[in-house]
């Protein structure tokens, strides 16, 4: 539970930091996020994403991960934390219809697997394209998501994702 009010605490930092950068009286969304990948893994975050000037906007996010992964004799579970910015440009004003976005995540995990366990950190980009559906006074953005997870041998995930967005 402490680790969950460690991560809200460092959104609401995040939050702070980027609120001067979005327009005066621009919309700003509360986001709950899941992506789904490969190997039964999930990425999973709270967020709040903020409008920019032109097209653009500034999302951040705290929220964890897990997946498990099994081929033959050899096993694979992991899980973690992570703590994201994320900045996006959509083809329409007011963070509506296609978007392209790109950040970076700090990824903090660690897996099990047959041979015995690793314990991993760092700083891990992604990419994400996607649109924004409104319908009434929700969002819904179905999205391709891409990450690159840090690691003596980097790995990347592709995964198919939900965010639901309700402004404030």
């Amino acid at each position: 539970m402490t680790k969950l009010f460690q991560r809200l605490g460092y959104l609401m930092l995040c939050a702070s930091v980027f609120a001067p950068w979005s327009v005066a009286n621009a919309e700003t969304e509360g986001q709950l996020m899941v992506v789904v990948g490969p190997y039964s893994g999930v990425i999973y975050a709270v967020g709040a994403e903020f409008e920019g000037a032109d097209k653009t906007s500034f999302s951040v996010r705290a929220g964890g991960f897990s997946y498990s992964y099994t081929d033959g004799s050899y096993w694979e579970d992991g899980s973690g934390s992570i703590l994201g910015v994320t900045g996006k440009f959509y083809s329409q004003q007011s963070m509506e219809g296609m978007y392209f976005g790109a950040g970076l995540d700090y990824i903090s995990g660690e897996s099990l697997f047959s041979g015995g366990n690793v314990i991993y950190s760092g700083i891990a980009p992604h990419a994400m394209i996607g649109t924004k559906i409104r319908s009434g006074s929700m969002s819904f953005e179905p999205n391709l998501y891409i990450e690159m997870i840090p690691g003596e041998q980097v790995s990347t995930v592709v995964g198919l994702g939900l965010t639901v967005g309700v402004p404030f």
